[in-house]
């Protein structure tokens, strides 16, 4: 069978992305050519409770030092602790470093933390290195991991797998963005139904949550999860397949699982009901599946199964319910997709001799750290030649295979027991070049396929205003906005529209085989859809008595009026005009500005006094009442690009778009000068979780200081903003409950400022008007 691989190339185009995983480099940290060393530092006494109070997570002052090559690194006052579930009464114990526990914020090569696990129960020390490395080569966002030799108070406690934590960090390199809800999710979390209760999710087991929310903390709302269950155990036989994919990352989950079978993974989901991390990807809307904890592979056995020739059609527990993969594998797509994913991953990965090379590498690299290693033959009465009998052969007890003699059985009845006919075609990373259009501006979607068949057909089908259906050839040629032919890369250009309005797109790719392949799924019901303006830049949010909301540059509340920019590309506002008068468009030339995506926001005071700062129009906004309108002249003509007519308004009460740049208008009693426009619905009136007292000195010079009296521990985030609205400078740490006093030492010109202080990305104070002289 022919196999179509997908090669991830460059574009020659700007394209909005709607999902792809990043994956980092080494670095100098988890580089694995070499074998660097770690020293830690920390009292004896220290030392000793942490090896003997071994449940407690409590942390200890230790110095850190990292040397690799000759490069010495040194971090001091890390907090140091034991790790791990079972393996915390090991002899070989496993450690956790934190770089932020006694500096807050503190990161060292961008990590808070660093996981130095003793891999006890594995005889060659790089089963869950291999495993690793085979994620992030089949397109898994997974840890970055490399072998260690620790050293603890001078004395050498053995070769260690220095494991990448799953946290805030590793979310925002992998999906570019870290504040979605993180859940840690431990035995016995089989995602069972518990009801609609948000808090039902929170039960504990071993002292812990099952389903342990890792970020956003104060909050600790699991409404998204209690949600993501609902979709997994609720949802008709005849919906699931298509709404499973509005939440959740199916396509990520499979790929997961056929590596789990592939390297015969069980300590996870599927078998024991355990060790994987859910996080909410706010760029997509969809759950991502991260895998977690790998030692327990390539052979080894702790629940009397022979993972060399286990059933890759019934590799779980069959004794026990596992709704998400039980309800995935009766959709024929995506049984069919897991099969083919556990071919390539055979064929391509793990094949007998595929992964000798890097096995001998690792295991010439570590020979000699290992057999040094005085913890290692404790847990399991090794003897010294352990570590090299374990690559080809089994050691008793629970090590059943020896390294590459499992990898041989595992493709031989792997190999034998799959069965499926075609896959339908894998549509992945779909993009398009623009999120709003002008309507002389053509629009390129762009998605990379994966099928078990040459040359499929892909057909984008697209309506405007609710119009005829039109059908487009997407085309893998180099042609037609695809930039290199062959690559597995189809595109296709939309022409442009002409006129406003609104633009629906959706593609159907067909290989003539088992079915056709959607996206977005449910298509053609669900679509894609562009607005096509007039001008990405519009009129946005206004205030037409302004009292206490905002201050301009010197202290004043004047009127003001909010413009958006909804583009994706640098734009400019040369020759553009703001006015309150029909008949004269051109009354205000605006300020030549450069906006973009990330500076979508022009905050403009009408206040008719021009000598008080650049962006000053020359005239006022009437509370009774009246017209403003954005015009753009070319040449010798105006254009009215965006324009209203409002009637008599309220002191403090803004009038703008929800949501930003294409919404209807709309009151609301919390403006957002120069930021995201909220109406009072998106407020809930809580209590807030904590009080500020006025920043001093103010005016400042060097530091300000902002006294804060926390109700409870959280996320403290100060944010300086200048008078257009635009953020200058900004901090956040982990606070702990209580009265504190917080130091803000900003790097900004002499001015005025505007203050926020907010917990946990959602309770704020009001901006706070700061001067810098």
């Amino acid at each position: 069978m022919k196999f179509f691989y997908v090669l991830l190339c460059g574009l020659l185009f700007p394209l909005i992305v709607f999902t792809q995983p990043r994956f980092p480099e080494p670095g100098f940290v988890f580089d694995d050519t070499s074998l660097p060393r770690i020293d830690l530092t920390l009292s004896p006494d220290s030392l000793r409770m942490a090896e003997t109070n071994v449940t407690s997570d409590k942390e200890y002052v230790a110095k850190f030092q990292f040397t690799r090559r000759g490069v010495v690194e040194q971090v001091e006052n890390v907090g140091f602790r034991v790790r791990g579930n079972t393996s915390r009464n090991a002899q070989k114990k496993s450690w956790k470093i934190s770089f932020n526990t006694f500096q807050k914020g503190r990161k060292w090569y961008g990590l808070e933390k660093l996981n130095l696990n003793g891999e006890h129960n594995d005889p060659s020390i790089i089963r869950a290195k291999l495993a690793w490395n085979l994620f992030r080569q089949f397109g898994v966002a997974a840890s970055r991991a490399n072998h260690v030799r620790v050293f603890i108070n001078g004395a050498y406690y053995g070769l260690y797998l220095n494991v990448e934590n799953i946290d805030e960090e590793f979310v925002q390199s992998r999906f570019g963005n870290n504040n979605g809800n993180l859940y840690k999710c431990l035995w016995p979390a089989d995602l069972a139904w518990r009801g609609s209760d948000p808090n039902a999710y929170k039960f504990t087991s071993g002292g812990r949550r099952t389903y342990e929310l890792e970020t956003n903390n104060t909050a600790d709302d699991y409404t998204d999860f209690r949600d993501l269950v609902r979709t997994i155990t609720q949802t008709s036989d005849a919906a699931f397949p298509v709404e499973i994919q509005k939440v959740f990352n199916v396509d990520g989950f499979l790929k997961v699982l056929a590596m789990d079978v592939a390297i015969g993974g069980w300590d996870n989901y599927w078998w024991l009901k355990n060790n994987y991390y859910l996080y909410k990807n706010q760029d997509t809307g969809l759950f991502e599946w991260i895998p977690y904890d790998y030692d327990n592979t390539f052979g080894i056995d702790f629940v009397g199964q022979d993972w060399g020739n286990r059933n890759v059609n019934f590799w779980g527990n069959q004794s026990e319910t596992r709704p998400l993969v039980t309800r995935l594998l009766k959709v024929d797509a995506f049984r069919y997709r897991y099969l083919f994913y556990l071919k390539q991953i055979l064929n391509n990965l793990t094949k007998p001799g595929t992964l000798d090379p890097e096995i001998n590498r690792l295991y010439s690299m570590n020979l000699d750290a290992a057999l040094a290693d005085p913890y290692r033959l404790l847990d399991w009465n090794w003897d010294i030649t352990s570590f090299t009998k374990s690559y080809d052969q089994a050691l008793g007890g629970h090590v059943k295979y020896g390294l590459k003699t499992y990898l041989t059985t595992r493709y031989n009845s792997a190999t034998d027991q799959i069965s499926f006919t075609n896959i339908s075609p894998i549509l992945r990373y779909p993009k398009q070049s623009a999120s709003v259009l002008s309507p002389n501006m053509p629009l390129i979607v762009q998605v990379q396929v994966e099928d078990d068949q040459p040359n499929p057909t892909l057909t984008l089908l697209y309506r405007f205003n609710g119009g005829a259906e039109m059908a487009l050839r997407m085309r893998d040629d180099g042609t037609g906005g695809d930039t290199i032919a062959g690559d597995g890369s189809y595109a296709i250009t939309i022409p442009a529209m002409g006129q406003t309005g609104s633009l629906s797109w959706y593609i159907e790719a067909d290989d003539g085989r088992l079915g056709v392949t959607t996206y977005p799924p449910g298509a053609p019901t669900q679509t894609k859809t562009v607005p096509v303006l007039a001008s990405p830049i519009v009129l946005n949010e206004f205030m037409a008595e302004n009292t206490k909301t905002i201050p301009d540059e010197v202290g004043q509340f004047e009127d003001w009026v909010e413009l958006y920019y909804a583009g994706d590309f640098p734009f400019s506002l040369e020759n553009y005009y703001l006015s309150d008068d029909p008949t004269r468009p051109d009354k205000w030339p605006i300020p030549t500005t450069q906006l973009g995506p990330q500076n979508r926001y022009l905050l403009i005071f009408a206040d008719e006094d021009r000598t008080q700062g650049t962006y000053h129009a020359n005239f006022k906004l009437s509370k009774s009442g009246e017209y403003l309108s954005l015009a753009k002249k070319d040449g010798s003509t105006f254009s009215i690009v965006d324009a209203l007519t409002f009637g008599p308004q309220t002191a403090d009460v803004s009038f703008g778009r929800e949501p930003d740049g294409t919404g209807n208008w709309t009151l609301s009693n919390k403006p957002t000068p120069g930021k995201a426009y909220l109406t009072t619905s998106d407020h809930d009136e809580q209590p807030l979780a904590f009080t500020v007292s006025s920043a001093f000195p103010n005016p400042f010079s060097n530091a300000i200081y902002v006294p804060v009296t926390m109700h409870h521990a959280g996320q403290l985030k100060l944010t300086l903003y200048d008078v257009l609205g635009r953020m200058i400078h900004q901090t956040q740490t982990l606070r702990p409950a209580g009265y504190q006093i917080l130091d803000l030492t900003p790097e900004i010109p002499n001015g005025v400022y505007l203050l926020e202080v907010r917990i946990d990305s959602r309770q704020h104070t009001p901006l706070r008007k700061v001067m810098r002289v």
